[in-house]
């Protein structure tokens, strides 16, 4: 696709997409712990339905290579986005765990072919890395306005209904933006049309994505394991529960600052330097959130964690849609998203289970440190 031919009109759309396909993973902390009050399934239960939701979600971003260039846009999503909302609608109606696995299973399954479609087509923008800051930074701010607001209004009076009713609401409300999709297949990209005969370069280039992608799995890796336990870790050092509770609700919003950051920014500097810097910040958050006994030195790592984290996220993207050369292996950012958020929490785990941070921050420099190195042998651009 010829990047100065994409409308805004249409990147508008795939912001609005993207949301809507990571709805469900930027609020499923609290649907979780609501799904468990309802239903009263155990702890290891409620376990298995994150890894239903996960598991649809892999497999259906990973086959999204196969079709993403190949199938309407707008039909596509919006198929999707109808079968989600019922998918919703419908898990508040059985106790059972098999029916909640399998509803866990279908929302993940299309929050990965929506979100999937998004994410590719900002990749085709001439400044992707705005677009991507923007995306991100639309879906952390849907999220926190979810997590702000519902525990307030809906929730207290209708409980785990109460946050389905109002999923289905932020869905419906980004759904009309979601009409200004292309209602025919994405455009090949300049590396389709030209006809190419030099296979080492083209396999040099897939190499180089498959290098972006791993460099992404590796960044949610350390980062989700840190989230996943950042209250565990503020118990281990005894700081008050209920603070420690406003303070990560505000830590929130630096993540939408840091992706309006990248999207701001852009690719004036290039991505891979300024991507380096956001995982510098990052570390320094996760620095701050493990080595401390002083509660405010641990929010200011929180919200410097969050900050580093969505701009690294923003021009991760940008980076991968840079090397790609085919204008598919960017959908794949989505399941290495998945599958990181899979590994990190589950590490983080069995390493704070001896009551200590100290190897839980270890690892977490180390993979952010292997996903910077990624990057960085992922250099050598593709002919687009």
């Amino acid at each position: 696709m010829e990047h100065n031919t994409v409308k805004t009109s249409l990147l508008w759309a795939s912001v609005a997409t993207a949301t809507i396909g990571f709805i469900f993973y930027n609020v499923m902390p609290l649907y979780l712990g609501l799904l468990q009050e309802a239903t009263g399934l155990s702890s290891s239960q409620i376990g298995l339905v994150a890894s239903a939701f996960f598991f649809g979600f892999n497999v259906t971003s990973f086959s999204s290579y196969y079709w993403v260039r190949t199938v309407p846009p707008f039909q596509a999503a919006l198929t999707g986005t109808l079968v989600m909302i019922a998918g919703l609608w419908f898990a508040d109606y059985s106790n059972s765990l098999v029916y909640q696995l399998l509803i866990a299973g279908a929302i993940g399954g299309i929050s990965g072919a929506v979100g999937s479609i998004g994410v590719t087509i900002a990749g085709d923008a001439k400044n992707c890395t705005r677009w991507y800051g923007i995306q991100v930074a639309v879906a952390a701010l849907a999220g926190v306005i979810l997590l702000f607001i519902l525990p307030v209004t809906l929730i207290p009076e209708y409980g785990f209904a109460g946050l389905i009713y109002g999923m289905i609401i932020m869905i419906l409300l980004l759904l009309p933006v979601c009409f200004y999709l292309t209602k025919k297949p994405l455009p090949a990209t300049q590396a389709d049309l030209a006809s190419i005969d030099e296979s080492t370069l083209e396999n040099k280039s897939k190499i180089n994505a498959w290098k972006a992608l791993i460099a992404m799995t590796f960044l949610f890796i350390g980062s989700a394991a840190v989230w996943a336990f950042v209250e565990r870790i503020a118990a281990i050092n005894a700081f008050d529960s209920e603070a420690v509770g406003r303070l990560l609700g505000y830590s929130l919003f630096f993540s939408v600052i840091g992706s309006l950051v990248a999207g701001a920014i852009g690719d004036r500097f290039g991505n891979r330097w300024p991507y380096a810097l956001s995982c510098i910040i990052l570390v320094v958050g996760i620095m701050a959130i493990a080595l401390t006994k002083n509660l405010n030195i641990y929010a200011a790592g929180a919200c410097l964690f969050m900050f580093g984290w969505a701009a690294a996220f923003a021009y991760l993207f940008a980076i991968i849609a840079s090397v790609d050369p085919d204008g598919k292996h960017i959908a794949l950012s989505v399941p290495a998203v998945g599958i990181g958020s899979m590994i990190g929490p589950g590490l983080a785990g069995f390493m704070l289970s001896g009551g200590s941070t100290n190897s839980l921050q270890i690892m977490c420099l180390i993979t952010v440190a292997a996903s910077m190195i990624f990057v960085c042998l992922s250099a050598q651009r593709s002919e687009r």
